[in-house]
């Protein structure tokens, strides 16, 4: 499987770099500020989060030994496109999430120590253990929608490669993503219409809501290509605005026996960090207990804004 991706992303993996941005990219202190977000975020959980046992893993542990038992974890995370005005956060995001996994440990967390696979920056892999003492080699695959930040030149000097670009996303998102045993989305709802990795459709100077309302290209793609995996999905995230009302009756409905992440109101970016801190809770084996303080750090009216159900058997919400 990661052979295929590979030979699907060599032709534009120039637009995510697995290293940091040059100081002198115009660019670089928005990527910063994204990259602190995961660090700073990282460092509060290893604080925060008690050391791992065996014991304290004892009452999920028949879950994660299920998720782990062909010795691989591949995990999708899709930054749409995320424009704001004429900024487009996703490259920036996406870049930033990826140098990310390279760092050293620290205590109690486990997204780190990644190196690059062949090749492609767009992979990142490492190998963790069991309990038990077998391997485990896990994939991470991040891709991004926009083929660079700025929004008017991807729509017009850059717009054939911008549509190479979205095309690419979403090849690796629906379709690769099949393979996925955690897909994880950021970026925009489209009000039901996404995941979206492409620029908006406008009417005059806003975005053409009702279109994506009556098409819903984004979820169409993403059931479509849920019916066709051979096992169900074990954990699917939308960190977007209102994606608990726009998705989760339908992602129920569709994939039952998947662990379902959505959120209530508004989200901004630095939802972002809780897709750190959902591979690290994975990897860490972690418990619905540890996933409700990964998830405590974003908020919404005095209380956590995204929530996990399902994945460990326990009524969806």
């Amino acid at each position: 499987m990661v052979g295929i991706i590979i030979s699907v992303l060599l032709c534009l993996s120039i637009n995510l770099k697995a290293q940091e941005l040059p100081r002198d990219n115009p660019y670089w202190s928005v990527y910063n500020m994204h990259f602190y977000e995961f660090d700073n975020y990282a460092k509060k959980l290893s604080q925060r989060l008690p050391r791992a046992t065996p014991e304290s893993r004892q009452a999920c542990s028949a879950r994660y030994d299920e998720l782990y038992k062909d010795g691989v974890l591949n995990v999708f995370v899709g930054f749409g496109y995320t424009d704001e005005d004429t900024l487009v956060r996703d490259p920036l995001s996406s870049r930033a999430l990826a140098a990310h996994l390279k760092q050293a440990c620290r205590p109690n967390y486990e997204l780190c120590g990644f190196i690059i696979k062949s090749e492609n920056p767009f992979i990142l892999t490492k190998q963790i253990s069991t309990p038990q003492g077998r391997p485990v080699v896990v994939n991470v695959v991040i891709v991004n929608g926009a083929y660079t930040p700025n929004d008017s030149r991807n729509r017009s000097t850059l717009a054939a490669k911008q549509e190479a670009q979205s095309s690419l996303a979403e090849s690796v998102f629906f379709s690769e993503g099949r393979k996925a045993h955690i897909l994880l989305y950021s970026g925009h709802s489209r009000n039901g219409g996404g995941p979206d990795f492409r620029p908006p459709r406008m009417v005059g100077r806003h975005v053409d809501y009702p279109w994506y309302e009556s098409n819903r290209p984004g979820v169409r793609a993403l059931v479509n290509n849920l019916k066709l995996r051979s096992e169900p999905l074990d954990m699917f995230g939308m960190f977007s605005c209102y994606s608990r009302g726009h998705f989760s009756g339908l992602m129920n409905a569709v994939s039952p026996k998947t662990g379902l992440i959505f959120g209530y109101g508004e989200a901004w970016f630095n939802a972002d960090s809780l897709i750190a801190g959902t591979i690290n809770g994975i990897l860490r084996r972690s418990c619905k207990d540890e996933f409700d303080t990964i998830f405590n750090d974003v908020e919404l009216d005095g209380r956590p804004q995204f929530f996990l159900s399902g994945f460990w058997q326990q009524q969806k919400i």
